[in-house]
C-alpha cells in the first residue's frame, strides 16, 4: 500500500477519530468526579436554603455540560445537532426521556436545560466516576412521617 493511498488515509482517519473519542471520555472521566467534589461543597457555602442550593447545583451541572460539549465538539470527538432544543428551555415542568440513554444523551439534555432533576439508576449511582456527580442531579426524595 503506497503512502497517502485512500485506504491508508481512511485507516488514519479512523484511528484519529478513536483517539478523539478516547480523549473526550478521559476528560469526562476526570471532570465528572471533580465537578461533584467542587460544586456540592460550593453549593453549601453559597446558600443555606435547600431549594436555592438545588437550583445552584443544577445550573452548575448545566454549565459544565455545555462547556464539556463545546470541548468535545472542538476536538472533533462528536458533533451535536439538536432539533427543537429551544423547547427544552421554556418555562414550566417537562418530562424528558432519552430514547437511548447513554451518558452522551444525558449530557446533551443537561446542557440544553438550565434546570433538570434526574432519575438515576442504581448502577449509575454506584458508578465510581459518577458517584460524586449524582447528588447534583438527583431529585431529593421528601420523606413524610405517618401520624
Amino acid at each position: 500500500m503506497a503512502p497517502g493511498s485512500p485506504d491508508m488515509r481512511t485507516q488514519f482517519a479512523s484511528v484519529l477519530q478513536i483517539a478523539r473519542v478516547a480523549v473526550g471520555l478521559a476528560i469526562f472521566g476526570v471532570c465528572a468526579p471533580l465537578l461533584g467534589l467542587v460544586a456540592l461543597p460550593a453549593a453549601y457555602v453559597m446558600t443555606r436554603d435547600p431549594l436555592e442550593r438545588e437550583v445552584w447545583m443544577q445550573r452548575a451541572v448545566h454549565h459544565a455540560a455545555r462547556i464539556y460539549l463545546r470541548l468535545v465538539e472542538r476536538i472533533g470527538a462528536l458533533q451535536v445537532v439538536g432539533c427543537g432544543v429551544e423547547r427544552l428551555r421554556e418555562g414550566g415542568p417537562h418530562l424528558v426521556v432519552a430514547n437511548h440513554p447513554t451518558l452522551v444523551d444525558v449530557v446533551v439534555l443537561l446542557a440544553s436545560m438550565p434546570q433538570a432533576d434526574c432519575i438515576v439508576s442504581k448502577e449509575r449511582a454506584n458508578n465510581i466516576l459518577l458517584r460524586g456527580l449524582i447528588p447534583l442531579l438527583r431529585l431529593p426524595v421528601q420523606r413524610r412521617r405517618n401520624r
